[in-house]
């Protein structure tokens, strides 16, 4: 914990972890130089904080350290610094921080679904123009730093812009997997941090485009939904011409079926006629044959003599 006043009523205190730069969270010892920049001993060695800038710069056994266990931290009267370990001890003498150099970094590698794609064997700062398949959603990337100072530690912080909000923390690690990526526009920047805490101010990049996938493109929606109306619209007319010959079918269905009985009407009618007339024809000629019949009796009545005899 870090205080810039500890006389104010309520002190405010910023709490340092990993995630700040440290290299461990298990602090053993604290010292300060002349230059009001602060040690701490740990159990990797000893980061050094710069408290106006926050500025972390780590010192390890490559840089000259005993061990990396430093549980003693002291400032002698000349301003030199003594860590102790537990079977060595280890001498600093502090300098003003001149001008630092900026390491640049550079894009080593680059992997889609496991195949690579050929980049110079340089490195580069940037790739653009990047259109990947929508299958192709799985990326490596492979970066570095220069630095050419003896026993210099270089730690990297990337970032894929649109899906984070802030840096990575800082890591040694040089590289990154991405996977399941959706359809849209990508930017992948990593920059390298110095021992001093300085990183690049232009970080290298990555730029690329998953397509979506072919039926989820405007075209293939548009013409899906183009034919979606082609095919309601042949079915529509399709429909009504079949209603239409049902419809024809009916009326002369319905035309036949009235001509039929037009025609069963008129053969009863033309029936009823033949009946009467035939009705008529046989009520005359009974009648004409009772007749007949009566005047025969008649006329054998009287020529008997004006009645029959009994």
């Amino acid at each position: 914990m870090r205080t810039d006043n500890p006389t104010a009523d309520v002190p405010r205190f910023v709490h340092l972890t990993t995630e700040n730069g440290l290299s461990s969270n298990n602090i053993r010892s604290i010292t300060e130089d002349d230059f009001g920049r602060i040690y701490l001993g740990s159990v990797r060695g000893i980061d050094r904080l710069t408290p106006e800038t926050g500025i972390v710069k780590h010192y390890s056994v490559n840089d000259g350290l005993a061990t990396d266990f430093v549980d003693t931290a002291l400032r002698d009267k000349t301003g030199a610094l003594w860590f102790g370990t537990p079977n060595r001890i280890s001498r600093l003498v502090p300098e003003k921080e001149g001008r630092a150099s900026v390491p640049p970094i550079l894009l080593s590698g680059l992997r889609v679904v496991s195949v690579e794609k050929k980049l110079s064997e340089l490195g580069e700062r940037s790739i653009s123009n990047l259109e990947l398949a929508a299958n192709e959603n799985n990326l490596q990337i492979d970066f570095f730093g220069i630095d050419f100072k003896p026993s210099e530690t270089l730690r990297y912080q990337y970032r894929l812009e649109g899906a984070d909000a802030e840096w990575s923390a800082p890591t040694e690690q040089r590289t990154i997997n991405y996977a399941n990526f959706s359809a849209g526009s990508y930017r992948f920047v990593v920059r390298v941090i110095n021992a001093d805490g300085i990183h690049t101010p232009q970080p290298a990049s990555v730029s690329f485009i998953i397509l979506s996938p072919i039926w989820a493109r405007w075209w293939f929606v548009a013409a899906a939904i183009v034919l979606t109306f082609l095919l309601f619209y042949l079915f529509y007319r399709w429909r009504m011409a079949r209603l239409r010959e049902v419809n024809q079918a009916l009326s002369e269905t319905a035309f036949a079926e009235t001509a039929l009985s037009r025609s069963r009407e008129e053969r009863l009618i033309e029936l009823e006629r033949v009946r009467s007339r035939i009705a008529t024809d046989l009520h005359d000629d009974i009648g004409a044959s009772l007749t007949q019949i009566a005047i025969l009796s008649a006329v054998a009545q009287t020529q008997n003599g004006g009645g029959f005899q009994k």
